[in-house]
């Protein structure tokens, strides 16, 4: 598909469900303050933009591609993250509201997650290797055939983790987290 091609441009304190929103090709863009609550983005691509206090929420990003982009300070509740473009994904989420979205089999090898709030996420069946996920709460986020290989999650809380569901090779847990490792085992830890 024939998309326009805009390059270098800022868009700030715009509300999409009034203001027109254009289905294009976006890069070096940087988004502030913007609205884009409900509205349907697919088939856009997004390389190396920034989005800075933009509300996400239930945007339908089917085919979108977001390559070396940045969420910082967004709310995203319940983006459906699988439907976007992977080949590319390459995503940095600080300080961001993720809850509710699904990530199943999404790859974050080129991805950083930080300071998120990550209640109700589904994980399912994707790749969190080496994530550091640094004062993320996962309250009742679903890790179900998950690669959580030497992902850190020294610093991160309200996580229940299946040993026997996922992939843990030489994750990192403080010694406090141990109950909501073994929680299933229904062990006594002193």
């Amino acid at each position: 598909m024939n998309h326009n091609f805009i390059d270098s441009k800022e868009f700030k304190n715009l509300n999409f469900n009034i203001d027109h929103f254009e289905i294009a090709d976006y890069e070096y863009c940087n988004f502030i303050d913007c609205d884009f609550n409900h509205l349907d983005l697919s088939q856009c691509n997004f390389d190396e933009c920034v989005f800075t206090n933009c509300n996400l929420s239930n945007t339908k990003i089917y085919q979108v591609s977001f390559k070396d982009v940045e969420f910082r300070h967004c709310k995203m509740i319940g983006v459906q993250f699988e439907t976007c473009r992977l080949d590319f994904f390459a995503v940095t989420f600080n300080h961001c509201n993720l809850e509710y979205a699904t990530f199943f089999k999404v790859d974050f090898k080129r991805s950083l997650i930080q300071k998120c709030s990550l209640q109700n996420v589904d994980f399912s069946e994707a790749n969190l290797a080496n994530l550091n996920l640094k004062d993320c709460n996962l309250t009742q986020t679903k890790f179900e055939n998950t690669n959580l290989s030497n992902v850190d999650f020294r610093a991160a809380i309200n996580f229940n983790i299946d040993l026997d569901k996922n992939i843990v090779t030489k994750a990192k847990f403080s010694m406090h987290q141990l109950p909501n490792v073994l929680s299933k085992y229904q062990l006594t830890i002193d």
